[in-house]
């Protein structure tokens, strides 16, 4: 071959396709995404949109094919959460003999639960006997592979999506299905003649998927659920997030939980608990150290530049945020290294500060505890008059007490403020609004109240959302001046740091922030805030993790509020409030995971404390444990009923519940156990 052919052929192999592979069409997820990046937050235009999804290429994409799903978003939504699991593009499939194809389900199922292997006979021969029942002679029983593909389908996804098929093989003859139709069980190999057909195949897989608990990702809206709550009494295994978490627990105390006898693994002299995951043995080989590296680094001792530290170019590590950078009242000293164990920051505190600011869409400024960011933004208000709710977190009613001592301020009620006009509000007021709110949870309304704050001359909304941080609650939206947290039980998600933070509109409120800051001493330790990058990783598993343990004990207690009747009295929590249409749209559709159960009787509370297993009620564990507490006399909340509100609640029966992320399953066993040995002991 000669060299210039061999030259021809590789520019052919260079040059690209005429006609390069088209993408797939887009998959139903897949629209659900693009309309979710739509919808932000930040909200996005079409454009954004478009051209952000072809960078991407993953499937086709373009003006009027997206603004057709945008058209249709609703009917997409719906068909998402009736078959969230369907990978085509296109819609179920239609078939021309639904009734067959539901009796031929529901059979198949039930060989297959009986144990049979499911093979392209069976159904086959199953369709021909279903067939010749049903239409006798007169139609073709042969079953096409397109149809056979279909039903194949059909079965796999009742069988591998659903934990527990849609079907009660019990001693019962007749089951009920989802959509009320009564199915009769059969025994024989054949299917029966008898069984209903008033619902389509389609139909049966549209709710036996509804069964499949999933969790949601911070873009999605948690559905209305229908739990099988029954199953978490059949079973005693104790799932491994709770026995991850409480590892240091003895999990004997619970029915059960562990296997008796341990195996010893002569390999290793190691006890093996087969139930719980296994450690790799660690290596037995010694990486040896490379003489030529460390001679490398001898050379280079005396170079200065090797010792200036190298900017990171990932796009959450800042470049210096210290806001007091650029300030001309303050200059660092030109020996001194940049912010290494300064008073006014530190390295890692800015970096926190950068990752905050990326999931609050505001400045942050990061404090010591939350109690100190509440003492930093009403220092540097200093209002004249505070509004504030007598319930809620105690802490802040003692930093309000403080400032009268030092400045005078005034502390008022809620109901105050909605019974004044708004020219009578004093210059230089501010609201401050715990939502959701201790000890109960509940939330306000912030749009509210902000609308009240515009109304004034000079009057600021503070909002406290640490029980719903972002993506549960993002107050700007509603209306709030200054936002603040406590980063401790859900954003770090340990007990062993402290950490809270402001977030501002205006880069100037944070230059001033961090400056008196730093007079007030507040400022964040530097391995503090290591610990909180650390812990900022797994923030979204957790507080997904919470808020789905949240909604599934909300929903079981409201499902067998009658079996607890003699002992409990009321559910407290945000979703159960009269104006629940707006609380659960401020929060996103989200269970915030703080909830309080009343009870009958003053003495239940005490009792009931000492008869769960794992549930614990050490007010110093604030990370991912559920968390049970007395509310009455409690010194972390402020329990005073206001006189003026008629709520009528009485803190002496509540206990309030902080949801972890232990399994919920065995949360509810941990609840019902010690419910039920309270109403045993009262029977006695």
């Amino acid at each position: 071959m000669s060299l210039a052919h061999q030259q021809q052929q590789q520019q052919q192999q260079q040059q690209p396709p005429l006609h390069p592979k088209k993408p797939p069409r887009a998959t139903l997820s897949q629209k659900i995404k693009v309309l979710d990046y739509l919808a932000g937050p930040p909200e996005r235009t079409q454009i954004d949109t478009l051209k952000y999804f072809k960078n991407i290429n993953e499937f086709a994409i373009s003006q009027a094919t997206m603004s057709n799903w945008v058209s249709l978003e609703k009917e997409l939504r719906e068909e998402c959460n009736n078959n969230p699991h369907m990978k085509s593009y296109k819609k179920k499939p239609v078939l021309k003999y639904p009734d067959i194809a539901n009796q031929l389900a529901i059979h198949i199922l039930k060989l297959n639960n009986d144990g049979i292997q499911i093979n392209d006979k069976i159904i086959r021969e199953t369709y021909k006997n279903l067939m010749i029942k049903n239409n006798g002679n007169t139609v073709n029983h042969k079953l096409s592979s397109g149809m056979l593909k279909t039903f194949k389908k059909i079965i796999y996804s009742l069988t591998e999506v659903n934990s527990t098929p849609n079907i009660n093989n019990n001693n019962n003859n007749n089951t009920e299905n989802k959509l009320g139709t009564t199915i009769t069980s059969t025994t024989s190999t054949l299917p029966s003649s008898s069984v209903s057909s008033s619902s389509a195949a389609s139909s049966l897989i549209t709710n036996s998927q509804n069964n499949n608990n999933t969790l949601f990702s911070m873009e999605s809206t948690p559905t209305n659920l229908d739990f099988n709550f029954d199953d978490i009494f059949n079973t005693n295994t104790i799932g491994f997030n709770t026995r991850l978490i409480h590892s240091d627990d003895v999990f004997s105390i619970l029915p059960n939980s562990l296997p008796t006898e341990l195996t010893l693994d002569n390999s290793s002299s190691n006890i093996i608990q087969p139930n719980l995951p296994q450690l790799s043995p660690l290596l037995s080989t010694v990486v040896s150290l490379d003489t030529t590296i460390l001679n490398d680094k001898q050379k280079n001792i005396n170079n200065e530049d090797d010792h200036k530290i190298k900017k990171r170019t990932l796009p959450f590590y800042p470049q210096y945020q210290n806001p007091l950078n650029d300030n001309t009242y303050y200059k660092r000293h030109k020996h001194t290294i940049p912010s290494l164990g300064s008073k006014i920051s530190n390295p890692n505190s800015e970096k926190i500060e950068k990752i905050l600011e990326n999931i609050t869409d505001g400045h942050v400024t990061l404090y010591n505890s939350g109690t100190s960011a509440i003492m930093g933004i009403l220092s540097y208000i200093n209002p004249t008059t505070i509004y504030i709710d007598e319930k809620g977190y105690k802490g802040t009613h003692d930093v309000i007490k403080l400032l009268n001592k030092l400045t005078g301020v005034k502390k008022f009620s809620l109901f105050n403020l909605t019974k004044m006009q708004v020219d009578d509000v004093p210059i230089n007021s501010v609201i401050i609004l715990e939502s959701p709110m201790n000890p109960l949870g509940y939330v306000h309304d912030l749009s509210y109240y902000s609308n009240i704050s515009k109304s004034c001359k000079s009057c600021k909304l503070i909002v406290d959302s640490t029980l719903a941080p972002p993506p549960l609650q993002f107050p700007f939206q509603q209306g709030a001046d200054y936002v603040v947290y406590s980063a401790v039980k859900y954003l770090a998600g340990v007990s062993d740091l402290g950490a809270g933070f402001i977030v501002s509109k205006t880069i100037d409120s944070k230059t001033d922030l961090h400056l008196e800051r730093s007079s007030l001493g507040t400022s964040i330790a530097n391995f503090d805030s290591f610990l909180l990058v650390r812990n900022l990783r797994t923030y979204k598993m957790r507080i997904l993790t919470q808020c789905n343990n949240t909604e599934k004990i909300i929903k079981y207690f409201k499902k067998n509020f009658n079996k607890y009747d003699k002992i409990l009295n009321k559910i407290h929590h945000a979703s159960l409030q009269q104006n629940k249409d707006i609380v659960m749209k401020q929060l996103n559709n989200y269970y915030n995971p703080v909830f309080a159960l009343e009870l009958k009787s003053e003495n239940y509370p005490d009792f009931l404390l000492n008869e769960f297993n794992f549930l614990t009620n050490n007010p110093n564990l604030e990370g991912g444990e559920t968390l049970v507490e007395l509310i009455h006399e409690n010194p972390i909340f402020n329990s005073e009923n206001d006189q003026h509100n008629n709520e009528n609640l009485n803190f002496n029966k509540m206990l309030r519940f902080s949801v972890g992320c232990e399994d919920y399953q065995d949360i509810i066993r941990d609840i019902d156990q010690a419910f039920t040995g309270l109403i045993n002991n009262l029977q006695e």
